[in-house]
């Protein structure tokens, strides 16, 4: 990640951050379920196929709408190349899917996370693969590990740099908490802010990624 430039480092964190911010706000809108964290919905799917609990399909439809949202963005992502206008457009895709999500979330909960997942899942191809970028946008496994190899690489006396995936942790754990807190207060319509900051990501796609 060191090998980034620094504006779209700064990018990452703030997909990240708002990674955060929607996980938490599904997170206590749906009770224990996630909209980004895919492993932990893993987990409750195979809970409760393990033990017949019939809400395993809730979990199940989460996953399905996040690797949809994936394979869309990633489409989205292909027509337009590698650049900041491939950024600009998924992060736009992925402010409609939100707010299509607190839309429907009042009448039907599953199917507004269904869409939230769904956003999460198209967000991870706001940067290409050529963008070198050796993390997660939304997901902290990773860059947990590779903060854990960095750390193992400084005891060594060998080359490190653990600030960058410290950051991009810190950016998720930032955003997550400001979800939390406005959740208690808005409920699901506190999904509004993170529609606000995502278009405002939009618009200042740094012109390192035409480079």
């Amino acid at each position: 990640m060191h090998t980034t430039h620094h504006s779209v480092r700064r990018l990452a964190c703030g997909i990240a951050a708002a990674a955060g911010y929607v996980d938490a706000t599904g997170f206590m809108a749906m009770k224990g379920y996630f909209v980004s964290f895919m492993s932990g919905n893993s987990t409750r799917l195979s809970a409760e196929v393990g033990t017949l609990d019939p809400a395993g399909w809730v979990p199940a439809a989460i996953i399905v709408g996040f690797v949809a949202g994936v394979a869309v963005g990633e489409g989205l992502g292909m027509s337009f190349g590698a650049g900041a206008r491939r950024t600009r457009w998924v992060l736009l895709l992925v402010s409609v899917l939100l707010l299509l999500a607190i839309v429907v979330f009042a009448k039907s909960p599953t199917v507004g996370m269904f869409l939230a997942a769904g956003a999460m899942g198209t967000s991870n191809a706001a940067l290409a693969v050529t963008t070198r970028l050796p993390v997660g946008l939304t997901y902290m496994t990773g860059t947990l590990v590779a903060i854990g190899r960095q750390v193992a690489r400084r005891l060594h006396r060998q080359p490190s740099n653990v600030s960058p995936y410290l950051l991009h942790w810190l950016a998720l754990i930032v955003g997550g908490t400001l979800g939390a807190a406005v959740e208690l207060r808005m409920g699901i319509d506190g999904l509004w802010l993170a529609i606000m900051w995502l278009a405002m990501l939009a618009l200042m796609v740094p012109k390192a990624l035409d480079q």
